[in-house]
């Protein structure tokens, strides 16, 4: 009895399986399902969904347009796109319609080098602001188009923003050049034809772009330092240029008797018709700077013109050398 009663539950279970399957099998032939069911399939759908790329369905979405759709599409946003185009193009127009404008006020605005300099100066700095306008105008107004279009811009701004960050994190020292090359242009730390120390080299600035200087030094070796590794300048001949006379006499020789010969020199030296207009001021004295073992030291400045100082300490020393000997005073200059 027990043997029949097992066979009869093993007969019931079956027939019940038989008929939930049949009922599944109906219902969807139907096109209604259980809720279990139909949760299960909108789960699976929605993580389909999920995984779906927004910008590819955009994509297809435009490709598969008919022309009645992108007829339904100007009339929704045609008018929005050409106003959007039109304020760009508005807004760049104007720029380059005030391009020359400022060039010719930025030049204006310094005394230093000559005319032609601070043209190609004004031009350097207004150029870089104006491709740099021109560029972020062209990207706002692509980004409002594309969101008239249909395009999610999310994704898009994400994928470039990944881009612009590795070309900034693998050219980073190009982009320092650059961005120093711009502020020593803007507060026009040296113009060409000064004479500067950058990095331990010293010459004279024959080349400024945005991203190097170039120096030419007294050898006439040419040094190209690009501007990301200038952590200190010095300029000799901004504004005015002095020569420095350290003159060592002996200890003897009264230094008011010094003092009388060197502005006697440096007074003929002022009037003389070709180094007369080097020269900036009268000579100063600025005392005695140093006492040796039998010999003094007194130092003198003579202010003159950029550019003239070496000039001027060289026709100067030459003459100071004939009186001395002249009148027989022993005196070292040192290097």
């Amino acid at each position: 009895m027990k043997r029949i009663s097992r066979i009869g539950r093993s007969y019931r279970l079956g027939l019940g399986r038989i008929v939930v399957s049949a009922l599944l099998v109906l219902a969807c032939l139907s096109g209604s399902l259980p809720g279990w069911v139909q949760d299960t399939s909108a789960a699976k759908s929605h993580a389909a969904e999920s995984r779906a790329d927004p910008v590819q369905d955009a994509w297809e979405k435009l490709r598969s347009w008919s022309p009645l759709d992108f007829v339904n599409w100007l009339r929704a946003h045609g008018i929005s796109v050409v106003i959007i185009v039109f304020g760009a193009w508005a807004f760049l127009w104007l720029a380059n319609r005030l391009h020359p404008q400022l060039v010719t006020l930025l030049a204006g605005r310094t005394t230093r080098g000559t005319a032609a300099e601070q043209e190609n100066r004004a031009r350097t700095l207004v150029g870089v602001l104006h491709n740099a306008l021109r560029t972020s105008v062209i990207a706002v107004t692509l980004i409002m188009v594309l969101e008239e279009v249909g395009l999610p811009i999310g994704p898009l701004l994400g994928g470039v923003a990944v881009i612009g960050l590795a070309v900034a994190f693998g050219a980073q020292s190009l982009i320092k050049d650059y961005f120093t090359g711009f502020l020593v242009l803007l507060e026009q730390q040296y113009i060409i034809g000064d004479v500067v120390k950058i990095s331990g080299i010293t010459g004279q600035v024959e080349q400024i772009t945005l991203r190097v200087t170039v120096l030419r030094d007294l050898e006439g070796s040419v040094h190209i330092i690009p501007h990301g590794q200038i952590t200190m300048v010095t300029n000799m001949t901004h504004g005015w240029s002095q020569a420095v006379f350290d003159l060592n006499v002996p200890s003897s020789e009264p230094v008011e008797r010094i003092r009388d010969l060197f502005f006697e020199l440096a007074r003929a030296l002022r009037e003389d018709a070709s180094f007369g207009p080097m020269i900036v001021n009268d000579p100063e004295m600025l005392g005695v700077e140093s006492l040796g073992d039998g010999m003094c030291t007194i130092k003198f400045s003579l202010r003159t013109l950029p550019l003239k100082r070496w000039e001027v300490k060289r026709e100067l020393l030459r003459r100071i050398k004939d009186r001395f000997q002249e009148l027989k005073i022993k005196v070292i200059v040192p290097a």
